[in-house]
């Protein structure tokens, strides 16, 4: 099979289309992630949460419901 001129001219074209779609769709999906950011004012990281989640003085009320509820299983209650 011989490589023609028009047969590399196509692939040549074929690849820039492909190329320049794909610049397109990442230039837009740099702009939808900064209008996400832009939204997102109160997002904290998971190691901030927990250190919240650790001071918040509702916690130790949490880990006694959790203990009472262990031993209600444990005498089959409910």
């Amino acid at each position: 099979m011989n490589i023609t001129f028009e047969m590399a001219g196509l692939f040549i074209t074929a690849s820039g289309l492909i190329l320049g779609g794909l610049w397109a769709i990442l230039g837009r999906l740099d702009r939808i992630w900064a209008a996400i950011s832009r939204i997102e004012k109160n997002y904290v990281e998971h190691e901030t949460c927990e250190k919240r989640r650790d001071r918040c003085p509702c916690m130790s009320e949490v880990e006694e419901l959790k203990e009472d509820f262990k031993r209600i299983k444990e005498r089959k209650i409910i």
